[in-house]
């Protein structure tokens, strides 16, 4: 197999074109002669690609593997017919593209009059739209007064019909791609609405029938030219092809096997027995890199294994769904398979335009970050409360402008806006269905819950039914209709943790002050809620997806202590970095923010003369603090909250004093902004996974918890070398993720009690396994879980006590109990559950895509503004007063995202050309703005035929572009043969230009 340095005078490699010459000079792999002959059969449209893929910077093996690809297509008899046909239609060319050319012009010309006269409709039309927008805007301004006099929260966008948002973003798809200056090759190219998954599906189940993926434009009823369907189809068949129902199936049956019983792996074993590298691994990621000699399972585990392949060849379980390519024989990557497997388990409606700017104005709190499952009934009139009161013909609770007007029944008093009301009514008539009476009839086994319509339920038996797909979101919905905000996991976090939010009748802004509580019935039934449901903590959910025990035990266990940031090396972490800001010490403790909070509520503790002293200090020390106090007002823990719960919105944090009248300067809210930071690279970070690799800077927790857990580090003051009170855990590397428990998950597969009897010190992964000092020292320090002596502590025998303290006999207790298991029904309900929401791995994950798909969206720059808008209102140049309109609402939101915990994925970098605005800003400022007009049915027209007329050009561009590679091979063909040539261009009776007699 030669190296790419040495293929420079290889027959083959001289035989191709100069493109995959360069393709394979910058591969580092070697190249074999099979490849060589397989790339012979690249076409000429794939050669022209190359160059296009090799300028924007890809990826060398990327680029051969999609050749490799291609080429295998090409060898097809199918492909080689086409491409016979095609050769023998076209006899020259160099006279087939000149051809094109005239072609090309004849159209251009036919489009220029066209545009000229939808220019003159246009123009026609153009005040009824001004007189539109006038009245749009007006009443989108009366609505906004009206809702934040009421002290609502106004979003301008609930208010635009999705049709108008998608038109606004297709808009922007296409100036961005055709029109605009900025380079815009290397941002994400997914933004065309047909590569959605509403469109795919209609492919995947309709085939070229389909007429939703094959519309010229969104949701219109003509059909897209043959090039650029082809394209379409080409997308899902490469890029989406595992997304498809069928390999969803494939994945719903497979899913719960373990990854070495894959048809890989048991051929590995098959050809090499226990020499093999991949069967043999601890891991996957060490499987499919063949590194099983390097990371080993333990003999045991690897001989249950050669049990299984005995039992179950000669293929094992064959997987479809993660192969590298549709029946690619080779598995994707671990990230891709997660990837796929998040997509099965919840699809990708986090990925959508919707939940990428709610992103970007609520950072770590987004939906996105919170559910795994696109939530419903997310505001607050959309609860039960609320329905029932529409229902009833009631407008006490449902026309409140705020939430806590509606609990009050002050609608009829305080009503919101007339557009608002209008929304809610509209939504309400839609989901009529969510009523208590059809709720009460699917769960008595009716009909009329499956009727098309509120009225087809009154007489369901002559009324169509809902298809399966809505028939199984509406049971999904009655069977998961506990959408109260107490019922959240992080909210019952709260309740376990000691916090008083889950007492509040409304959704608290974060702040305790504001905190309104529910009476003492309500409070007992929440009560009892929350003690029934304790397995329902983001902490339990983490130990189930990381397979350990502890979801698993009958009742919650107050002992065990599953927080992995309370170890002893995260304590240390916050010690060292935010302690001294937060809980200062020495002559400086009364400045620890809740004396700030002591001092404002008149309490005495702030006057001691040192802490935790009940003697005051002198009158001058006293004046000193008081005036320190009311300087830095705003570094209380109520102040802190308000700005990690509110970001830029909160009044209280960026208040100019401690009544919340004025806001202060920009440069105060930077210098407050920066205090309330956490600081710290481990104990601040989403995950333990983060935290153990310092990454709380690119995996932050949301500030909320950040301050929780510094509330918790400073009120216990723990300190590693003395957390034997039980609240942390003891300085041993006790798994954090189970707190000791069995815990087989990548990261802590060598502490398994088994693993603990072998002593097998070197079977971990590759990516977690510590010195073998650390585990040497675990494992003298653990062995008291060896199987046998958790057997002789259920006996009652005292053996599992000795050399133990009083605290570790608590933490001993409760790793045996947690051991333990609740009955079969009980962990079915909770597996069910669990399998419904996200486990910080998950977030993580997510949060890389939107971090990386936000920063790389498409731009166009802000001189190019005036261009675009009136590129959405029909070619109108909109006036100064209207492109300053829009822009103000873009810069105000822009001020909003600089107070928070994402601001650097909120900062959009400028371009060459100059600064430049985001697809999402842009959707933003038009809706607000009230700039958009709806076009009519003759403007949709127009649309259509001039978005037709460039699909026609792009077909020629394309054709041309490959004719042309035809021609300048038939150029240098002649060039290099001109006999042939001259014989081929006489007649058949004429004398060949050689046998002419000389002039």
């Amino acid at each position: 197999m030669p190296a790419p340095q040495d293929l420079k005078g290889c027959a083959l490699f001289e035989n191709l074109g100069e493109p995959i010459r360069m393709l394979l000079l910058e591969c580092q792999s070697d190249v074999d002669e099979a490849t060589l002959e397989l790339l012979q059969n690249v076409s000429v449209k794939q050669l022209a690609k190359v160059f296009d893929m090799l300028g924007t910077g890809e990826d060398a093996a990327t680029i051969l593997a999609w050749l490799k690809r291609g080429a295998r297509k090409n060898t097809t008899a199918e492909a080689i017919e086409q491409h016979h046909v095609l050769n023998t239609r076209v006899q020259d060319p160099i006279d087939h593209y000149r051809d094109l050319e005239a072609a090309n012009l004849k159209i251009h010309e036919e489009q220029q009059q066209l545009e000229g006269i939808h220019n003159e409709i246009r123009l026609a039309k153009a005040p009824l739209r001004a007189s539109a927008r006038k009245a749009q805007q007006a009443s989108l301004d009366a609505a906004r007064q009206a809702l934040e006099d009421e002290g609502g929260h106004w979003d301008a966008a609930r208010y635009v019909p999705k049709k108008d948002a998608d038109a606004v973003y297709n808009a922007f798809e296409r100036y961005a791609t055709r029109t605009t200056a900025c380079d815009n090759s290397n941002r994400h190219q997914d933004g065309e609405w047909w590569k959605k998954d509403l469109y795919r599906k209609d492919w995947e189940r309709h085939g070229g029938n389909g007429t939703k993926w094959s519309a010229v434009m969104q949701g219109a009823k003509a059909q897209a030219t043959e090039t650029e369907l082809s394209v379409r189809e080409d997308f899902y068949k490469t890029s989406d092809w595992w997304k498809a129902d069928y390999y969803k199936s494939d994945w719903e049956a497979t899913k719960d096997a373990e990854w070495w019983k894959a048809q890989p792996y048991i051929q590995d074993w098959q050809r090499h027995q226990n020499c093999g590298t991949q069967w043999t691994a601890a891991d996957e990621v060490s499987a499919l890199e063949a590194e099983g000699y390097k990371y080993p399972a333990s003999a045991e585990e690897q001989r249950c294994r050669e049990n299984w392949y005995r039992a179950n060849g000669p293929c094992g379980i064959v997987m479809r769904w993660n192969a590298a390519e549709e029946g690619d024989p080779e598995r994707c990557s671990v990230q891709e398979r997660q990837a796929r497997e998040d997509f099965y388990r919840f699809g990708d409606w986090w990925k959508s335009d919707s939940a990428r700017q709610d992103f970007k104005e609520r950072g770590l709190e987004a939906d996105a970050l919170r559910h795994a499952v696109e939530p419903e009934d997310t505001e607050w009139w959309m609860q039960e409360p609320c329905r029932e009161d529409f229902w009833k013909n009631d407008t006490k609770r449902w026309t409140a402008a705020t939430e806590e007007d509606a609990h009050y029944s002050l609608g009829d008093k305080c009503p919101a806006p007339e557009v608002e009301r209008q929304r809610r009514e509209k939504w309400y008539k839609d989901n009529w269905w969510k009523q208590d009476k059809y709720k009460d009839d699917w769960r008595n086994a009716g009909q009329a819950w499956l009727a098309q319509s509120q009225a087809g339920a009154k007489g369901y038996t002559n009324q169509k039914l809902v298809g399966e797909k809505e028939r199984a979101h509406r049971e999904e919905w009655y069977r998961n209709a506990d959408t109260e905000w107490w019922k959240e996991p992080s909210v019952i976090e709260d309740f376990f943790r000691g916090e008083c939010y889950w007492v509040a009748h409304t959704l608290p802004n974060g702040t305790e002050q504001c905190i309104k509580p529910v009476g003492l019935d309500e409070k007992k039934k929440r009560i009892a809620w929350y003690e029934a449901n304790w397995w329902k903590q983001p902490v339990y959910t983490d130990d189930y997806y990381r397979k350990g025990n502890v979801w698993m035990a009958p009742c919650n266990d107050e002992h065990i202590n599953l927080e992995w940031w309370k170890q002893p090396q995260f304590i240390e972490n916050w010690e060292r970095t935010m302690k001294r800001k937060t809980q200062p010490g020495g002559q400086e403790w009364w400045q620890d923010p809740r004396f700030i909070e002591d001092y404002q509520q008149d309490g005495k503790g702030w006057t001691a003369a040192c802490r935790n002293s009940e003697i005051p200090t002198d009158s001058g020390e006293i004046g000193h603090r008081a005036a320190w106090y009311e300087a830095n007002w705003w570094k209380a823990p109520r102040c802190s909250m308000d700005w990690a719960v509110n970001r830029g919105r909160g009044e209280m944090w960026s208040a100019h004093s401690s009544e919340p009248q004025e806001p202060c300067s920009d440069e105060e809210k930077k210098r407050r902004d920066e205090w309330y930071r956490p600081l710290g690279d481990m104990w601040c970070a989403l995950g333990e996974t983060e935290g153990t690799g310092a990454k709380a800077a690119t995996y932050p927790c949301p500030m909320a918890e950040a301050l929780r857990r510094d509330k918790w580090y400073r009120e216990r003051s723990v300190k590693t070398t003395a957390a034997a009170d039980g609240e942390g855990f003891e300085k041993l590397d006790i798994c954090p993720t189970c707190n000791g428990h069995t815990c087989m998950d990548d990261c802590n597969a060598w502490k398994g009690p088994q693993c603990i009897t072998e002593h097998q010190q070197e079977m971990a992964c590759r990516n977690s396994a510590p010195g073998s000092t650390v585990k040497t020292r675990w494992y003298r320090a653990n062995w008291w879980k060896v199987p046998q002596i958790q057997k002789d502590w259920a006996r009652g025998e005292d053996n599992w006590s000795v050399g133990a303290t009083p605290a570790e006999l608590m933490l001993r207790e409760s790793w045996y109990r947690g051991s333990e298991k609740a009955d079969d029904s009980a962990l079915a309900e909770r597996e069910e559950w669990y399998r419904k929401q996200l486990s910080s791995d998950m977030k993580a994950r997510r949060m890389d895509w939107l971090r990386e798909r936000v920063a790389n969206d498409k731009v166009i720059l802000v001189s190019e503004l005036p261009d675009f808008l009136a590129s959405i209102n029909e070619g109108q140049e909109p006036d100064e007063k209207q492109v300053q309109r829009v822009m103000g609402r873009i810069t105000w939101h822009r001020q909003q995202r600089t107070w928070g915990d994402l601001r650097d994925v909120c900062d959009v970098p400028d371009d060459d050309e100059g600064p430049v605005i985001t697809h999402d800003e842009v959707l933003t400022g038009v809706c607000e703005a009230g700039f958009y007009v709806a076009p009519d049915k003759e403007e949709k027209d127009m649309q259509l035929d001039e978005e037709t007329f460039h699909q026609v050009n792009e077909d020629i561009a394309r054709d041309e572009e490959e004719w042309a590679y035809r021609a300048m091979d038939a150029l240098e063909e002649r060039k290099n043969t001109p006999e042939v040539w001259q014989r081929r261009g006489c007649g058949e009776h004429e004398l060949w230009w050689w046998q002419r007699p000389a002039m």
